[in-house]
């Protein structure tokens, strides 16, 4: 069986995160953008929005 992640639950996972590292104050657009970046095929990955750094890479998502 094929699990397949529609993009509004992809949202809803995104918000859920940026809530429990107590960010609150973020729009659809902000949360769309970071999607995209996520989406990327590199391997690691760094960029900021919300305020915050992003450094993704095979082993963590952490935010600076």
């Amino acid at each position: 069986m094929v699990c397949v992640i529609i993009q509004s639950d992809q949202l809803r996972g995104l918000a859920l995160f940026l809530k429990s590292h107590q960010i609150h104050n973020f729009t659809s657009g902000q949360l769309e953008e970071i999607k995209k970046r996520l989406d990327n095929n590199q391997k690691d990955i760094t960029f900021e929005i919300l305020g915050k750094k992003w450094v993704i890479n095979a082993s963590q998502i952490m935010l600076r």
